[in-house]
């Protein structure tokens, strides 16, 4: 598993009884499967969009699992940690609802 480093984050913004954070990470596994990024968060309720800020390839597709290490894992082993799978180099920048 690889982690991705954040490259920045906004402030956490209060979402009722949750928070809403922007995270902008760049992914650089060779298996994209095994990505993810630490949110800080105890626990990732929700992915509440993301938006591709660079465009190495045509046709994307990013896929996310809550509280996991990878996208290959099972949601909720690693609760806070958000499970990536994109394009080697993409940058992009995705929302969060967590606690």
């Amino acid at each position: 598993m690889a982690v991705t480093a954040v490259n920045a984050r906004t402030a956490r913004i209060p979402a009722g009884p949750y928070w809403m954070q922007t995270f902008m990470v760049t992914t650089s596994a060779a298996d994209q499967t095994g990505e993810y990024f630490v949110t800080g968060f105890e626990n990732i309720v929700a992915v509440i969009g993301d938006a591709l800020m660079s465009d190495t390839a045509s046709a994307k597709t990013t896929n996310y699992v809550k509280n996991a290490r990878g996208t290959a894992g099972t949601a909720g082993d690693y609760p806070g940690d958000l499970g990536i799978e994109a394009e080697v180099g993409d940058d992009f920048e995705v929302t969060v609802l967590g606690n």
